[in-house]
C-alpha cells in the first residue's frame, strides 16, 4: 500500500524537476547567431547578426559582444549598421568598437512608446570588417571562425529577459 503512494509522489517530483527543464527546451530556438559573410572589395567582409527565434517571441531589445583577433581584423564603429528587424521595429541601434582588445558591443532598444514594437526577422545588425593582410581563401568560411559572439542578452516588450544563447 505504501507503494502506489510512493510512486504518486515520486511522480510528482519528477514533474517538478522536469518543469524547468521544459520552459528551457521552449526556449532553445531563441538565439542569436553570426549570418553568412558577405565579402566585398578591398578586403571588407560583412557578417549579419541574426536572431534565431523558432517560438515567434516578441523580442524588443538585445545586446551582445562580438570578439574577434585585431592582428587579423580591424572594425570601425561606421561598420555597424541596422539589420532590416530593427529597422522595420524603429528600434535604435547602437555600436562600440575597442579596437585594441578586438570587442564590438552592439544595444539595440526599442523605440519609445506607449507600446514597445517587436523585432520582426532575423537580420538585426550588420558588422563590417577589413581584413588585415592577405585575403584568405575562403574568406567567409575563415571570418566565421574569428568571430566569437558573447554576453548576448535580449529582452521582450515588457522589459523582462528573454534566456537566450549564442551561436
Amino acid at each position: 500500500e505504501g507503494r502506489p503512494a510512493m510512486k504518486a509522489t515520486h511522480w510528482i517530483l519528477v514533474a517538478l524537476l522536469l518543469a524547468p527543464n521544459v520552459a528551457a527546451a521552449a526556449q532553445r530556438g531563441l538565439a542569436l547567431r553570426l549570418g553568412r559573410p558577405k565579402v566585398m572589395a578591398h578586403g571588407r567582409i560583412t557578417v549579419p547578426i541574426e536572431l534565431v527565434n523558432a517560438r515567434a517571441s516578441e523580442v524588443a531589445a538585445l545586446n551582445f559582444t562580438l570578439r574577434y583577433d585585431p592582428g587579423l581584423l580591424a572594425a570601425e564603429p561606421s561598420g555597424i549598421r541596422a539589420g532590416r528587424a530593427v529597422r522595420g521595429a524603429r528600434a535604435e541601434l547602437a555600436g562600440a568598437v575597442d579596437p585594441d582588445s578586438g570587442i564590438v558591443r552592439v544595444l539595440v532598444v526599442p523605440e519609445f512608446s506607449a507600446q514597445f514594437g517587436a523585432l520582426r526577422g532575423r537580420k538585426v545588425a550588420m558588422v563590417t570588417f577589413q581584413v588585415l593582410g592577405r585575403m584568405p581563401d575562403h574568406p567567409g568560411r575563415w571570418l566565421r571562425r574569428q568571430l566569437k559572439l558573447e554576453r548576448v542578452v535580449l529582452g521582450d516588450r515588457a522589459g523582462r529577459e528573454l534566456p537566450a544563447v549564442a551561436r
